[in-house]
């Protein structure tokens, strides 16, 4: 599966870091870093399910954030992630197998699963995480407890049926924060040189294509 990373860096660092990136590839002492839990798929049908059984303490592993397309990897290097201080957007091409990659639901699906509509929400499930995304999105709005919810999102973003589907999603998402991009992942660290296909600082941002769905007209008392 190909991927896009976007990051924005010091400009005086810039230079150094892509050069750290063809070396190297993306490892697990950057600052730019998330986690990775894996929960056993099996514990969905736990009745008193909850994050202390998806995401126990210790068990985290490093990951890294991307993109499955390369306007969405562009958006957050430009805009997203670009500050004062990091004012150089870097994009990073590279692939990995489906097995280290979750989705990343921070800005989009757990909204959803915990404060959608499930009227105004199965359809929009259904086209950008497919019909086995849909099946955990029931669930999780079957159980009125939030951190339930939460931990089926958990066992959710791991399913490799629903990171593939979500993966071959078309339509653009309005997100949290003002996000825009059609997929988001979660990749397990260190990504090795051999899968670098290219790092690069672009000249200018991608135009993002309109956002087909806003996540804020799924929400229970928008």
């Amino acid at each position: 599966m190909r991927f896009f990373r976007g990051i924005s860096v010091p400009s005086d660092n810039a230079t150094a870091i892509i050069e750290d990136i063809r070396r190297d590839g993306i490892t697990n002492t950057w600052r730019w870093k998330t986690k990775h839990h894996r929960p056993d798929p099996a514990i969905i049908v736990k009745h008193d399910l909850t994050r202390a059984d998806t995401r126990p303490h210790g068990s985290g592993v490093a990951a890294a954030c991307a993109c499955g397309t390369i306007e969405g990897a562009s958006y957050y290097a430009w805009q997203h992630n670009k500050n004062a201080d990091d004012n150089t957007p870097i994009i990073i091409e590279f692939d990995n197998d489906i097995e280290g990659v979750a989705i990343d639901g921070k800005d989009f699906l757990y909204t959803i699963l915990g404060s959608g509509d499930p009227d105004l929400s199965r359809n929009t499930i259904r086209a950008v995480f497919g019909e086995v995304g849909l099946e955990y999105a029931e669930r999780a709005w079957a159980n009125d407890d939030p951190y339930a919810r939460s931990a089926i999102g958990d066992l959710m973003i791991h399913n490799p049926k629903v990171v593939s589907a979500h993966y071959d999603n078309t339509l653009t998402l309005g997100g949290r924060s003002n996000t825009q991009f059609k997929n988001a992942f979660t990749i397990s660290l260190p990504i090795s040189t051999s899968q670098i296909i290219d790092v690069q600082t672009p000249n200018a941002p991608l135009p993002l294509p309109p956002v087909d769905v806003h996540l804020k007209n799924f929400l229970l008392n928008h």
